[in-house]
């Protein structure tokens, strides 16, 4: 099996990829560990709902090939506990929203980003979903840059590892597929504005985290 996938992908590919995985599945326990440290929730809900409908898209409607199609239902699964983990905290960062409004407001982001995700892959001929899959990511980082200044004046659910193993994971990855996209992305003109967009979100998460802490004379590298 690895033999075959050095033939379609290359070594290049097959240790990117390989990195992007093992990055993202670090970032997603060291998310869950913060989380439950802290009694708040480490990934933006809007994210973890975009994410899952991705992961459902990808090992169903239009799935990505194997064996990443074995971890995208392992990241499925992660997504769960995510999930709990945010309805379980959620009144740390709403403390004023009714219970009923902030239930209705999760349901309907829910569906939509379902119904988003989904329509896009059908109308675009998304197959496997990867230009949904950097949309997806976008807005992944453009959420975390929201919830850290939404929490002001604190490090809740956040640490320096987590800015860095997305950070980690993501760019090569990016820029693997810049150089080698698959055939149904490349000339694609959105791809490599949201390749940069991604890369430069990201930074500025690790930047950003790294000055709070030092202006609030926490512990930078020794909050895991």
């Amino acid at each position: 099996m690895l033999s075959d996938l050095i033939a379609q992908y290359g070594w290049v590919g097959v240790l990117t990829v390989t990195n992007f995985n093992v990055f993202w599945l670090i970032f997603y326990g060291l998310c869950i560990r913060r989380g439950h440290l802290d009694k708040s929730y480490s990934v933006p809900m809007l994210a973890i709902f975009a994410n899952f409908a991705w992961d459902i898209t990808a090992s169903s409607i239009a799935p990505v090939p194997f064996p990443q199609s074995i971890l995208t239902t392992i990241f499925s699964a992660i997504g769960v506990v995510l999930f709990w983990q945010a309805i379980h905290h959620w009144k740390s960062d709403f403390p004023n929203i009714p219970t009923i409004q902030f239930y209705i407001w999760m349901l309907v982001s829910f569906v939509f980003s379902m119904l988003l995700t989904i329509t896009y892959v059908l109308d675009n001929r998304d197959y496997p979903p990867y230009q949904i899959a950097f949309i997806d990511t976008f807005i992944n980082s453009a959420l975390f840059i929201v919830m850290f200044y939404h929490r002001q004046d604190t490090l809740r659910g956040q640490s320096i590892y987590i800015g860095l193993s997305k950070l980690i994971g993501t760019t090569p990855f990016l820029l693997w597929n810049y150089l080698q996209p698959a055939p149904h992305i490349q000339g694609l003109l959105l791809l490599p504005v949201l390749y940069m967009g991604i890369f430069l979100l990201d930074l500025a998460y690790v930047i950003l985290y790294y000055i709070r802490a030092k202006q609030l004379n926490q512990p930078i590298w020794g909050r895991f």
